[in-house]
Parts: structure tokens; C-alpha cells; sequence
């Protein structure tokens, strides 16, 4: 019979630490870490490998869905200390609360790494000759938990639709990032930040224990089902040919029993695929549809739209004309920022952005206003992570963040047209730069100065070129 769970978390102002993955021999990388912060810009030349850490963040992002996503016997196994907990007769010992700490979590996690980083990375990227030599995840920090004997006042079991009369009484858990207080205060709905109640076939514990870890690996105690969207490069492409793609291949991209992607494209790009396909036409608008107006305002000129339920067929309005062009009679500015407006209305980035080159086939100009659209999303609470080959792009992002401490931020934000979610908190961002010697990469953090984030491969291109530009002046 389907187990109901049932998971609350109890509001606080614990700050998890950050995870932080470190990978050794994975494609061109030597080695490296980084912290997955709720801001990661990859920057660097060509070649040296950012697209393999991005596809490898989104899947530890989408961890339940990329990473456990394979054989049977590839599953995570709970261990049997929090097994032996949940299982125990909470009620006879006044439901004692377990800590559950980072090193606890981790040390079930890297074993499974060590064995199945090879498969997961391979299965991620579409690619068997992918070569991954150590992969681990050091995570930090608590998270309390402990048996409810009801449901807190949060959940209103009556917008449950599945729920039936013969369906047993959920299992009910609180979660929460300080230790618990004994309290005789009555509970309220405003106590609690996120709940999830969902049915399950089988085993609850499991569910439960990978609920757990999720949010260890995100951070983030609110972090529910992860399904962050990867949005790959070359978009215009794969957009232009959606249509062939859906009629001939889309439906059956699922995954095969070694979990991977049945065509041979990275998963996260299938993934993308198929949100671009599933997503309701004509929702709508929802949380993003600000930004959306923005882009569409300022960048694109116009509407994008799919044409009714014609799965991967889209259209572009341009203001003040009345007519609907299809993308492969736009520009490729259109074609490039089609996927990104549309998701943005259709409410499928909630959980996390992996964008790769957002300022392709964009003009300097439409490069800054994408940068505040970034900075408007994580102002919203969205992760995102980036790569990037544009040092105006990295440019803008460093002016949003001069401007977040900035003394007289208000007059220089009226002075430029700026808006208060358009600023960003360099000190939350991480900036990574992927430097190649020979045929090997290494990925180095890069700090953020007074100043912002200065890339040396970007800066020692520009210092190349004004340095000729001077040298080949007729008038010296």
C-alpha cells in the first residue's frame, strides 16, 4: 500500500555551510573544488572544461533526479543508523529529536561517489570516454529532525487531491536547522517555512533520508524535489530544430536502464528539452513574468510565444507590428533568448538556473541588461550558475555589486536607472576561473576586490589589444 510522508520545516535564521565538490581528472581538469553557492560564475578561455563543471553542478542540483537516476543497484543505501531511528516507537520515548550532522551525511555519500562518480558522470554528459578519476563532497553543518505525531497546522490536507479514505495516516516530520526548543507555545502556519506531503510506493525512510540530503547538498532547508533547468549553449540551434526533434525523438527521451539519456545529447540538455515541450503554452503569468517583461523590453523588442499545442513550434511578435513571425525568421538574438523568456513565464526556473554563455549572440548593450536579469532572479532566491567568455558581462555583474555597498548607491541607482533586486552581494557569489597550461586545466577561485572580480584571462586580452590598438595608431 502507498505510504503518505509528510516533512515541515520549522522557520530559523541557521545559515548552512556551503558544499563544496572537489574533482580530480574529470575531462580536461586536473584538478579543483568548488563551494556551490547560490551564485557560481565559471570564466575562462575555450576549451578548458566549464561546461563539464556545469553539467556536473546541475546534477548535483538535481541530485534525486540526474545522479540517483540509474540502475537499481547503483541506489543510494540508507544507512542503518537513521533507518534504526525512524523505525524506533517514537511515542514511548516522547519523540526524541535526532542531529544529524554534514560529516554524517557525507560519509554515506563519497563511498557511493568513489563507486558510482564514473557512471554518474558519464550517464550526466552522455558520454562513455568522459574521464572522472575522484569525485567527493565535503558537507558542514546540522539539521534537526524529529516525529510529529500529527501533521503541523502548515499542511491543509484539503488541496491534496490523491489523498482517499483508505490511504494510512501520514507519517509526519520536523525539520530544522537549530537544535529544538521545548515549547509550549501553540503552533501557527506562520512557524514554518516549507512543507511537502507526497505519496510513495514503497519505501518512506528512503524518501525521507534523500529529502535529507538534498537539502545538505543545496543548502537550503526550504529546498524541496530539486529540478534545477540547465540551458545549454548553441540554444538558437536546438530551438530552430526543436520541431524535428519532438516529432522524431522527443517522446522518447527517457532514460534507458543504466539511466542514461536515450539520445545522445547531456541529460541536462534533454531535460531542457523536454521543459520547453511540457511547460502549459499561454500560462499564466507567474513569479518571473516581471523579468520576462524586462528582457522582453529591453533585449529581444517583442513577445515570444509557443504556438498553442504545437510542441516546439514558437513565434516572435516584434512591438508594434501585427504579426507573428516563426524563429526561423528572426534573428538570432530571438532564437538565442526564446527558451530562457519562455521558461521564465512558464514558472520552470523556481529551482535553479545553469545557464552557459548567457551573453551569446547578444550585443554589449543587451549583455548588461541580461546581467540584471540575472541579478534580479537571485534576488529572488534562485541559484544560478554561469559560464561566461564576456568580460562586459562579468563587468556588469561587478558594477551590481560596487553599487550593493556603495555609499551613495541611491543617487547612482536613480543617476543609471538601477532598481534595488538588481543588486548583488559579491561576497555570496563565487567566481572560478578555469586556467590551461599545456593541455591541462586547474580551476582557481578568484576573489572579489573592492572593485569586483578581476579575470586575468580576460584582462590580459584586453591589455593585448589596447596595447596594439596604441601601437598601430598612424597618428604615434
Amino acid at each position: 500500500m502507498a505510504e503518505l510522508l509528510g516533512i515541515c520545516v520549522r522557520k530559523s535564521d541557521a545559515v548552512m555551510p556551503l558544499p563544496r565538490i572537489s574533482f580530480t581528472r574529470f575531462g580536461p581538469i586536473t584538478h579543483g573544488k568548488i563551494d556551490l553557492a547560490k551564485f557560481l560564475i565559471f570564466v575562462g578561455r575555450n576549451n578548458t572544461g566549464k561546461s563539464y563543471l556545469a553539467n556536473l553542478v546541475w546534477a548535483f542540483r538535481n541530485f534525486r533526479t540526474a545522479m540517483l537516476a540509474g540502475e537499481s543497484q547503483d541506489k543510494l543505501l540508507v544507512p542503518e543508523w537513521f533507518r534504526s531511528w525512524v523505525e524506533r516507537d517514537h511515542v514511548a520515548e516522547q519523540f526524541s529529536p535526532l542531529e544529524i550532522r554534514g560529516q554524517d551525511i557525507e560519509a554515506v555519500l563519497n563511498p557511493w561517489l568513489a563507486e558510482n562518480g564514473i557512471k554518474v558522470a558519464r550517464r550526466v554528459l552522455s558520454y562513455e570516454g568522459v574521464p572522472v578519476e575522484n569525485l567527493s563532497i565535503r558537507l558542514r553543518g546540522s539539521i534537526w529532525i524529529k516525529k510529529r505525531p500529527k501533521l503541523p497546522p502548515a499542511f491543509d490536507t484539503n488541496k491534496f487531491s490523491f489523498l482517499r479514505s483508505d490511504f494510512p495516516s501520514p507519517s509526519s516530520w520536523e525539520i530544522s536547522g537549530k537544535k529544538f526548543e521545548k515549547s509550549g507555545v501553540e503552533e501557527r502556519i506562520e512557524d514554518y517555512s516549507a512543507q511537502m506531503l507526497s505519496v510513495y510506493a514503497s519505501d518512506s525512510v528512503y524518501e525521507l533520508f534523500i529529502s535529507i540530503v538534498e537539502k545538505f547538498i543545496s543548502a537550503d532547508l526550504d529546498a524541496g524535489r530539486s529540478s534545477s533547468i540547465y540551458m545549454p549553449a548553441a540554444r538558437s540551434g536546438l530551438m530552430l530544430s526543436l520541431p524535428s526533434l519532438y516529432s522524431s525523438l522527443l517522446e522518447n527521451f527517457t532514460l534507458s536502464a543504466d539511466g542514461t539519456a536515450s539520445v545522445n545529447l547531456p541529460l541536462g540538455t534533454v531535460r531542457f528539452l523536454q521543459a520547453l515541450t511540457r511547460a502549459p503554452a499561454g500560462a499564466k503569468p507567474g513569479r518571473f513574468s516581471e523579468i520576462a517583461d524586462f528582457l522582453e523590453g529591453e533585449v529581444v523588442r517583442g513577445k515570444v510565444s509557443r504556438d498553442g499545442e504545437q510542441h516546439g513550434r514558437f513565434s516572435y511578435a516584434p512591438q508594434g507590428a501585427k504579426v507573428n513571425l516563426p524563429l526561423h525568421a528572426t534573428s538570432s538574438l530571438v532564437s538565442e533568448m526564446a527558451p530562457f523568456l519562455y521558461l521564465l513565464n512558464g514558472h520552470n526556473i523556481d529551482q535553479g538556473l545553469v545557464l552557459e554563455e548567457p551573453e551569446a549572440h547578444l550585443h554589449l548593450s543587451a549583455q548588461r541588461a541580461m546581467a540584471r536579469a540575472i541579478a534580479r532572479l537571485l534576488s529572488d532566491g534562485v541559484s544560478v550558475a554561469l559560464t561566461t567568455h564576456s568580460d562586459t558581462f562579468v563587468q556588469q555583474i561587478n558594477v551590481l555589486g560596487r553599487l550593493h555597498r556603495h555609499p551613495a548607491k541611491e543617487d547612482l541607482m536613480k543617476r543609471y536607472g538601477y532598481v534595488d533586486n538588481e543588486l548583488i552581494d559579491l561576497d555570496s557569489a563565487h567566481c572560478y576561473e578555469f586556467v590551461k597550461s599545456r593541455s591541462a586545466t586547474k580551476v582557481v577561485r578568484l576573489d572579489a576586490t573592492d572593485m569586483g572580480f578581476a579575470v586575468p584571462s580576460l584582462n590580459e586580452t584586453l591589455i593585448e589589444l589596447a596595447e596594439e590598438t596604441i601601437s598601430t595608431n598612424l597618428e604615434n
